[in-house]
Formats: C-alpha cells, structure tokens, sequence
C-alpha cells in the first residue's frame, strides 16, 4: 500500500531500508530525540526490527517515508501498539536523513498517516509521548491538532538530567486532513 501526497510517499518497508536505518539509529545526532532502545543498533538487530515491520505485527502498521523530489527514502513513520477494541493507537516518527529535516516531511508524513488511522484503521485516538526538549516535534505535533493531556515528570534520562515527557493526543473528530 502506498499513502502519498505533493511532498511525500508513505510506502512499506523493504530489506533495501536496512542500511540506511541501521545508520539513522546509531547516529547520536537523531538517536537524541528517539525514545526507543539507547544502546549500539546491531545488524541482526535492524534486520529483525525490518522484519516485523515488513511481516506486519496485527497491533502495528510501520511506513518507510520516501521524498518525492528526490525519491530517496528519509524516515519512518508508524502507529503501534493499536488497540482496536479501544480504537487507539501511539504515533512515532523519524526522520533520518538530516538534509530532508525543515523541509515539511514530517508533517506531510503526518498528516498522512494520522488520515490512514482515523479513515482506514478506524481509529478513535492517535497518542504519543515526546521529550519535553523536543520543541520540533512539539511544534508539529501542535500544528497537527495534538492536545497536551499531561506532564510524565523525570521520565526520561538523557546526558546526567531526568527530562518530563509531554503527553500528548488526538481525537478523530478533532483530525482534519
């Protein structure tokens, strides 16, 4: 299934993703903000993560983000951790490449998939949690239609200081594309 607008295409993922995420992953710059597993990303590591994420685990949908301009591939998007009796699920975004950042990617992305969710998926809510620091991603999950529903405080360890996560989310009925 391919998700695309004007700036950007949401496609699955393939085995040809590895070696770009394996560097996206291991790369201080964007493993700063990432609030997955810290530690060196082996191969056989990234291999197994592309590999559910290609299979398709019934409680997530994962998208590799491709520009359109340049039809390189900067980023992933996904919902996990959905819930369909509840009708929920939790959004997360990267995007690798650090020459595609500031360009519109992520909300293009974004908006894509918070539309697949609510429309396809037939989600009620789309949450997520991001490092109170991460003023980028506040800024566009803001301008998206996300709602603070509170502070997780001192959850987040990162260089020698705790950091509160904001979290956040987004109601169907509030969505509009």
């Amino acid at each position: 299934m391919l998700l695309k607008d004007q700036i950007c295409t949401l496609r699955p993922v393939s085995q040809d993703d590895i070696a770009r995420s394996l560097i996206w992953r291991n790369d201080p710059l964007i493993k700063k903000d990432l609030q997955t597993y810290r530690l060196p990303i082996t191969k056989p590591m990234e291999d197994d993560w592309i590999e559910k994420a290609m299979n398709g685990d019934q409680d997530r949908v994962v998208f590799a983000i491709d520009e359109n301009s340049s039809h390189q591939h900067v980023g992933f998007i996904e919902l996990n951790s959905i819930d369909y009796f509840n009708r929920s699920g939790q959004f997360a975004i990267v995007i690798g490449d650090v020459s595609a950042q500031g360009k519109g990617i992520g909300m293009s992305a974004t908006r894509q998939l918070l539309d697949y969710g609510f429309n396809q998926l037939n989600l009620n809510k789309v949450y997520l949690q991001v490092a109170e620091y991460n003023r980028t991603a506040l800024g566009l999950y803001e301008k998206m239609g996300f709602i603070t529903e509170g502070t997780i405080r001192s959850q987040y360890f990162k260089d020698g200081a705790y950091f509160d996560m904001i979290a956040m989310g987004l109601l169907a009925s509030e969505f509009t594309a």
